[in-house]
């Protein structure tokens, strides 16, 4: 995204050079319209465009801006005011709060909503459409990992976030902000209600217990390995890695040695870092 960017401003910058340039120059003159010889002048400062407003129609997109930020104010009063009166909270209500809400206490309206709606709705199939991932990728977006985390895990809320990915943003939230025991809980809290564990979660399962370095998430990590080689799931490599550099810390090099025979590729730099810290665990011995 930054080099997009980059290279873009770049771009502009160059265009502007080129342009500016074309005006100073008369015998380039022409690019400013129909003008007479000597008037190259009044071109400068005047707004000139290749492209005509029909194309361009930024008129249009402001409006449109100014229509969703409207939209947005009006949205979530009418929604304030249905929870007050503790009327019906509708699919579409729940879709509008959740695209537009900007502020923690945005949020707090959401999470009312989406509490009315479970409440009403809970036993009625969602569809094809899951507001799990986008609530919780706001409250990522917002810092709120508290909330995300208690929300997710609230008995109120149980059937809402059905989806692994739901529970993978906020595993994500809390191991970033070094929450790694509350990481681990929710982690336990998806294998006892049957979440599917990802690709992604391993990595994320592993790397807490890494994090964590004791005896029980040691023991928690192997149960989680020996669960996916029995069912021929694939584990992928940085979590092996995770699970290996663990093991290490353990002072399990058996089971280190174990783990990392099972990494198809260890050409990368981290799997040759294991190699080292393997070998370095012998001579030390």
């Amino acid at each position: 995204m930054c080099l997009v960017q980059s290279v873009g401003t770049m771009a502009l910058a160059r265009l502007g050079r080129c342009c500016r340039s074309l005006v100073r120059e008369p015998v380039k003159g022409l690019l400013c319209g129909v003008v007479q010889p000597g008037s190259i002048e009044g071109c400068v400062g005047a707004k000139r465009h290749l492209l005509s407003e029909d194309i361009i129609r930024l008129q249009d997109f402001q409006k449109r801006k100014l229509d969703v930020r409207h939209l947005a104010e009006d949205g979530f009063e009418m929604v304030s005011q249905k929870l007050q009166k503790n009327e019906v909270i509708l699919k579409d209500d729940l879709k509008l709060l959740l695209h537009l809400c900007q502020s923690a206490a945005d949020m707090v309206v959401v999470k009312d909503a989406m509490y009315s709606y479970h409440a009403e709705n809970q036993n009625t199939p969602q569809g094809d459409y899951n507001f799990g991932p986008i609530f919780m990728r706001q409250c990522y977006e917002l810092g709120l990992e508290d909330m995300a985390a208690s929300t997710l895990t609230d008995k109120n809320m149980r059937g809402f976030f059905k989806d692994t990915t739901s529970h993978n943003i906020v595993v994500d939230m809390l191991f970033s902000k070094g929450s790694y025991e509350e990481a681990l809980k929710l982690l336990g809290d998806m294998k006892s209600r049957g979440i599917y564990f990802t690709k992604d979660t391993l990595t994320l399962a592993f790397g807490t217990c890494y994090k964590l370095n004791t005896p029980e998430s040691y023991r928690i990590c192997t149960s989680v390995i020996e669960e996916q080689q029995s069912k021929s799931s694939l584990i992928p490599r940085q979590a092996y890695c995770f699970a290996v550099a663990l093991a290490i810390n353990q002072n399990d090099i058996e089971k280190a040695e174990q783990w990392f025979s099972q990494i198809i590729n260890t050409d990368s730099k981290l799997c040759q870092n294991l190699k080292v810290k393997l070998h370095h665990f012998y001579v030390l011995k």
